[in-house]
């Protein structure tokens, strides 16, 4: 008897569910989603995409699991470069040499800076 009680009930709660949902299965726009996404599965199987895949190219911000590693927005964003280092030149009084370099990585500066010392050399700047 408990079974039977069961089953009305379920039968109750699924005549209830499917009068509101035959007015959505009739909608224009119900229908016109329903292709849309059956097109698009198809698409998505052709060329071997998740549907996971095809959300995150189209909207980046919502990230799912797999690429919660990736911080938000660096997917389609250009690496941030940093600001390049200012180009000093250096002339050696007693050669009259001329450098130009960005960094302290030179090779002839270097050789200044071991044989007149370094702080010496950072006075040649022009």
């Amino acid at each position: 008897m408990e079974k039977l009680i069961k089953l009305l009930e379920v039968n109750d709660r699924l005549a209830n569910e499917c009068s509101t949902a035959m007015p959505l299965i009739n909608d224009p726009e119900v229908v016109k989603a329903f292709n849309f996404l059956t097109r698009l599965d198809s698409l998505a199987d052709k060329y071997q995409f998740a549907s996971k895949d095809i959300v995150l190219l189209l909207d980046p911000s919502l990230g799912f699991e797999e690429f919660s590693k990736v911080p938000a927005g660096q997917l389609n964003s250009p690496a941030k470069k940093r600001k390049p280092r200012p180009l000093k030149s250096y002339l050696n009084p007693h050669t009259g040499e001329v450098i130009e370099t960005r960094g302290a990585n030179h090779k002839l500066l270097k050789q200044w800076k071991a044989l007149h010392g370094a702080a010496t050399v950072e006075k040649w700047t022009r």
